[in-house]
């Protein structure tokens, strides 16, 4: 039997659209400045007792930031990349408050099972096409929290399981129904604005569906054809990281991994060249403006490097994550012959 909470959907996109206030290694609503301005006075609601800037951790120069949650339900150390420190530090920040919020997410929606919603004809996610937890299957039958949700290219309201959009462990007051879909922070996302928010999730479900579809053909960090000549590029706001890994003897190598949806996405992988041994660091980067994708891209490896590599401040990183990074260093001569025979640029 359906047991019904109030469900209060999210309002429609249209009109939720607000003119873009900064435009440089990222594209946002307003300047860095102001948010971080307008989110400082917040930090200490969402758990953050400290937003350290651990740049110089690492010779590269390029701002990279941890904000502590000590207190989180799941990753305690939120990190933060950016082309300034400012960016770096609302970056850092933004991704903790995101975390607070999915960990703190309140049930308000109803039970039912997957058999019931279909016979009422209610509008739903497909589940079919969501990730499953190993060993587990769909039981129709089986009761399952949902929640309001919004399917953005129809901007009509739909329902979604409750499991796939919140990393709220059981406890005191809430009871984890049993799920079999897998739960992750893939797609979680802020913004200065709502639609801000969205399309940052959109940018990052889109980046890891564009890495997935590449990484499944064979080779993909061999591909020559997708290897970008970075020599080719003239890009005021990529030059500069280029040059600050240049001065630190690290090698930049970047794949443009771009998908059938034609948003730009790319991979940069960081060879150490004074210290091959430390392995390598990778970082991929998605967005609709070609060089903010390759921003993100470096930058991203660069706060690989930091936090995982030097710092070692990421506590869930995996076994086989760290044994991957050694063995990449081994990689090292075909990657340079790869960079040597680049002819591949991408639209700008």
């Amino acid at each position: 039997m359906t047991r019904t909470l109030t469900a209060h959907p999210a309002p429609a996109l249209a009109g939720d659209s607000a003119p873009k206030g900064y435009r440089g290694s990222t594209h946002r609503a307003c300047p860095p400045e102001d948010t971080l301005a307008r989110i400082t006075p917040h930090l200490a609601r969402a758990g953050i007792t400290r937003l350290a800037d651990i740049t110089g951790l690492d010779r590269i120069g390029i701002p990279v930031t941890l904000a502590i949650r000590p207190n989180a339900r799941t990753v305690v150390g939120s990190t933060g990349k950016g082309a300034t420190l400012v960016a770096a530090q609302v970056s850092g920040a933004m991704e903790a408050i995101e975390m607070h919020h999915a960990e703190y997410a309140a049930f308000d929606g109803f039970e039912a099972s997957l058999e019931e919603l279909q016979h009422q004809d209610r509008p739903l996610l497909d589940v079919r096409r969501i990730p499953m937890v190993r060993h587990q299957r769909l039981l129709p039958e089986a009761l399952l929290q949902w929640t309001a949700g919004e399917d953005v290219a129809a901007s009509s309201p739909l329902l979604v399981p409750f499991s796939c959009v919140h990393l709220r462990p059981p406890g005191k007051g809430f009871a984890l129904a049993r799920s079999p879909f897998q739960r992750s922070s893939n797609g979680l996302a802020s913004g200065n604005t709502r639609l801000e928010a969205i399309l940052a999730g959109m940018y990052e479900v889109i980046e890891r569906d564009a890495f997935s579809l590449a990484r499944a053909r064979p080779g993909f960090w061999s591909r020559a054809a997708s290897v970008v000549d970075l020599s080719a590029l003239h890009l005021p706001e990529v030059a500069p990281l280029l040059a600050a890994c240049a001065a630190a003897d690290v090698m930049v190598m970047v794949l443009d991994m771009t998908s059938d949806l034609g948003v730009p996405a790319f991979a940069a992988r960081l060879f150490d060249l004074a210290q091959p041994e430390t392995g390598t660091a990778v970082g991929y980067g998605c967005h609709l403006d070609t060089e903010v994708a390759l921003v993100r891209a470096i930058t991203e490896a660069v706060q690989s490097r930091v936090v995982v590599q030097v710092a070692g401040s990421r506590d869930d990183t995996t076994k086989y994550e760290r044994w991957t990074m050694g063995l990449f260093a081994s990689e090292l001569e075909g990657a340079r012959r790869l960079q040597a025979q680049a002819r591949h640029v991408p639209e700008v």
